[in-house]
C-alpha cells in the first residue's frame, strides 16, 4: 500500500513537482480511456456484423473489408463459419454462435476496464485539484507574507502612507505613472539574431525568452508527439535584493501562469515535433529570463514566450532505416513552428472589498492591492485560461467586463507581434543588419548610470641614464650603468643590461606605454627582493618609447 503524504507538510516546489506528475498520469489515463473505448466499439461493430449474416444464404455476394477503408466484393461459401482475429495477427475459425459469444465476452471485459480507468481518472483529477488548491494557497501565502527581510533578500514592504496614497489614486481613476485604471503600459517586442529569441519590454519590465529544440527520446504517455518544457531563471539585475537561483512565490506563480496560458491551451502543434512514433521527437525547451522586474511579469512573459515560439523554425530532417539526418540551417531549409492561436495574458489588480480593478499593475501597485487575476485570451476572441492570486471574490458581471478588456488587449498585442515578426522576416530575407538588444540601452534615461574609468596616478619618479650601446657587443659586465628608481619612502637599485633603456623620463603619471624589455643581472649580490623588483619593472614599463 502506498504511503500517505501530508500535503500541508510539503513545500511549494514539491507540490509543483507532484502536480506535474499527476498531470502526466491524467493525460495517460485519458488517452488509454479513448483507446479502450475505440477497441470496445470495434468489438461491438464486429458482433453486429456477424449477427447480421443469414446462415441460409450461401454463396451470397458481400463486401469484405480488407482495411478500414478498402472493401472487396466476394461470395461467402459458408455463412456459419468465420475467421476471427484474436489478437497479434492470429485468426481462429469459429462458428457463428461462438463468434458472437467471443465478441460479447471481449466487450464485457473492456467495459470493466473502462469503468476501472474512469474511477482511477476521477481519483487522479480529485488529487490534482486538491494539490492545485493547496499549491495556490501556499503561493499566495508566500507572496502575501510579511516582507521582513530574511537574510537580506526579501523586499521591504510599503509604508502605510504610501499604500494609502496609491489606493486613493486608483479610487479616483488616477495612477502614479499618469495612467487611468484600464490603461496598459507601452510594449516593445524585439527579436534577436538567433532564431527563437524574443525580448519584451513592458514599461520598465524586461523579460527575455529563448526556445531551443533538441533531438531526444519521446515520452511514454505521448507516443506520437513532442513536448514543451518551460524553465524560469532570475538574477540580481532587475532586483538587487533577489536571491540568485531561488524562485520566490510570485515567480512560481508567473511560471505556472505562463504554462497554463501557452502549453496547456494547446496553442503549439506538438504533433509536428514527432520524428519517429514511439521513439524520437523534438524536445522544445523554453528558457525565460527575468531581466528587470517592475510588475506585470505574467503579461510580459506570455508575450515573450509566444513570440519566441513564433520565431522558431523547425529544421528539415530525413529518416531512414539506418539513421536520421538533420539540416543545420533552420531558416533556409526549415519551416516555422506551427502555432494554432496566440494566447496573451492580461493581469488585473483587485481590491479586497470593492468592485474596482486596474489593468497591468506595476510592482508597487501589486504590493498595495489585495490580489490579482490573470485572464488569457487569444486573437480569436476566445478565453484560454484564468489564474487567480489570493482568491478574492469577484462578481460575474465584473469578471465579464475584465474578460472583454482582455480580449481587446490580446488582439492589440497580437497585431504588435505580427508586425514585429514581419519586419524581422523582411530584414532576414533582404540580409539587412538586425537590431541588437544593446540598442535598448539609453544613457539619457534617469535610471541609467555611465561609469567613467579613473586615471591611475602613481607617485613614482624614474630617471634612466643612457650610455654607449657598443658596450653590449664587448660583453663587458661592468659596462652596465646603475639605474636608480625612487618612491616616497624608500630607494633601491637595479642593474639594467646595456641597450635596454635609452631614455630619461621624469614624473610618469597615468600613461600606459609599450613594454620595455628588462633582464636581471647574473650577479647575486645585486639581486633585490621580488616585491621591489616587481615594482621597478612596472615603473620601467610606464616609460615612453
Amino acid at each position: 500500500m502506498a504511503a500517505k503524504l501530508d500535503i500541508n507538510a510539503l513545500s511549494i516546489e514539491q507540490i509543483g513537482r507532484y502536480i506535474q506528475a499527476i498531470e502526466g498520469e491524467v493525460k495517460f489515463f485519458e488517452e488509454s480511456l479513448v483507446q479502450l473505448k475505440g477497441v470496445k466499439q470495434k468489438f461491438e461493430n464486429s458482433k453486429d456484423t456477424v449477427a447480421s449474416v443469414n446462415g441460409d444464404e450461401k454463396k451470397k455476394a458481400h463486401l469484405i473489408p480488407l482495411t478500414e477503408t478498402l472493401f472487396v466484393k466476394a461470395k461467402v461459401e459458408d455463412p456459419n463459419s468465420f475467421l476471427i482475429e484474436i489478437g497479434t495477427g492470429y485468426f481462429v475459425e469459429m462458428k457463428k454462435d461462438k463468434a458472437i459469444d467471443f465478441f460479447a465476452r471481449k466487450g464485457l471485459f473492456l467495459n470493466e476496464r473502462v469503468v476501472e480507468i474512469e474511477k482511477l481518472l476521477m481519483e487522479k483529477k480529485t488529487t490534482q485539484q486538491m494539490l492545485k488548491v493547496n499549491y495556490q494557497a501556499k503561493v499566495s501565502a508566500a507572496a502575501g507574507a510579511s516582507a521582513i527581510p530574511a537574510k537580506g533578500m526579501r523586499e521591504d514592504p510599503l509604508s502605510n502612507q504610501e499604500k494609502e496614497f496609491i489606493l486613493s489614486g486608483i479610487r479616483n481613476n488616477c495612477r502614479l505613472d499618469d495612467r487611468m485604471n484600464y490603461d496598459h503600459r507601452e510594449m516593445k517586442v524585439m527579436f534577436g539574431e538567433e532564431l527563437g529569441s524574443c525580448l519584451v519590454i513592458l514599461g520598465k519590465t524586461k523579460v527575455f525568452a529563448k526556445v531551443s529544440l533538441n533531438w531526444g527520446p519521446i515520452k511514454d504517455n505521448r507516443k506520437s508527439s513532442g513536448y514543451i518544457d518551460m524553465f524560469l531563471s532570475k538574477g540580481n539585475l532587475g532586483n538587487c535584493r533577489a536571491e540568485i537561483g531561488k524562485l520566490e512565490g510570485k515567480h512560481i506563480e508567473m511560471l505556472r501562469c505562463i504554462e497554463q496560458t501557452v502549453r496547456d491551451s494547446d496553442c503549439v502543434d506538438v504533433d509536428s515535433l514527432c520524428i519517429r512514433i514511439g521513439e524520437t521527437c523534438m524536445q522544445c525547451r523554453v528558457d525565460i529570463h527575468l531581466i528587470d522586474d517592475c510588475g506585470g511579469l505574467a503579461d510580459a512573459g506570455s508575450v515573450a514566450v509566444i513570440g519566441a515560439l513564433k520565431h522558431t523554425y523547425l529544421p528539415v530532417y530525413e529518416t531512414t532505416p539506418q539513421c536520421d539526418y538533420i539540416y543545420d540551417d533552420s531558416y533556409k531549409y526549415g519551416k516555422p513552428l506551427t502555432i494554432f492561436h496566440t494566447p496573451i495574458a492580461t493581469t488585473f489588480g483587485l481590491f479586497n472589498d470593492e468592485e474596482i480593478s486596474i489593468v497591468d499593475p506595476t510592482h508597487r501597485e501589486e504590493q498595495s492591492l489585495g490580489g490579482a487575476i490573470v485572464i488569457s485570451a487569444n486573437d480569436r476572441n476566445e478565453i484560454c485560461s484564468t489564474f487567480q492570486c489570493n482568491h478574492i471574490d469577484i462578481s460575474a458581471t465584473h469578471l465579464a467586463k475584465l474578460a472583454e478588456i482582455a480580449r481587446i488587449r490580446a488582439k492589440h498585442v497580437s497585431d504588435i507581434l505580427t508586425k514585429a515578426l514581419k519586419i524581422d522576416a523582411e530584414r532576414r530575407k533582404a540580409k539587412q543588419p538586425l537590431s541588437k538588444f544593446n540598442e535598448l540601452i539609453n544613457l539619457d534615461d534617469e535610471n541609467s548610470f555611465e561609469m567613467t574609468p579613473n586615471k591611475i596616478s602613481l607617485p613614482f619618479q624614474t630617471k634612466v641614464e643612457d650610455y654607449d650601446s657598443d658596450a653590449e657587443n664587448r660583453n663587458d659586465q661592468m659596462a652596465c650603468k646603475l639605474t636608480k628608481m625612487s618612491t616616497p619612502g624608500f630607494e633601491f637599485e637595479k642593474r639594467v643590461k646595456p641597450g635596454s633603456i635609452k631614455i630619461v623620463n621624469e614624473n610618469v603619471v597615468g600613461h600606459e606605454q609599450p613594454d620595455i624589455p628588462m633582464e636581471e643581472s647574473d650577479d647575486e649580490d645585486d639581486e633585490i627582493g621580488d616585491d621591489l623588483f616587481g615594482h621597478a619593472e612596472a615603473i620601467a614599463k610606464l616609460g615612453s618609447k
